[in-house]
């Protein structure tokens, strides 16, 4: 049984069904091995790539703290984050964390962090910006939740083959 079948995938879409080139964005709605129901997972038809269990949301703030660079970031900290844009920051963190460490759970490579580099890169993080990859991408995977808040296509067998063909 394929692992998006064994943790009963949903699957959220964006305009475009990938959220980052070749990767889907799913949630698990059953537990299985190390996933718990709830926890997110970008995929590649159906094998997990990278999960995590944080889930991403926008911060309306997030343009205004794109600085040219890490010191102008830092320095803006203080004057420009309030509550929740420190709860933010916190969960992004976390979110990076999670990323980091699904790779080796899911007995991944190197190469797989760089291919999500390379397609972050593609969907619109700065070259400069790379070393932040974490929270752009917790941005734009947040962004697409909130505009996608239900699944567009909840687990299906039918929704698991149609992801096959594409």
């Amino acid at each position: 049984m394929c692992f998006s079948c064994t943790i009963e995938a949903d699957l959220y879409l964006g305009n475009d069904p990938k959220v980052l080139g070749k990767y889907f964005l799913v949630r698990a709605t059953k537990d299985a091995d190390f996933v718990k129901a709830g926890d997110w997972g970008l995929v590649i038809v159906d094998g997990p790539t990278f999960m995590f269990r944080t889930t991403p949301w926008p911060n309306p703030c997030y343009d205004m703290w794109a600085t040219d660079t890490e010191d102008e970031f830092i320095e803006s900290l203080p004057k420009s984050l309030d509550d929740e844009g420190f709860k933010w920051l916190e969960e992004s963190q976390d979110f990076g964390a999670e990323l980091l460490q699904s790779t080796s759970d899911l007995g991944g490579r190197l190469s797989d962090m760089a291919d999500l580099v390379f397609a972050c890169l593609d969907y619109g993080l700065p070259k400069e910006k790379t070393r932040e990859m974490h929270q752009w991408l917790f941005q734009h995977i947040g962004e697409l939740i909130a505009s996608n808040p239900v699944p567009t296509h909840p687990y299906a067998e039918s929704t698991l083959e149609k992801m096959k063909e594409k």
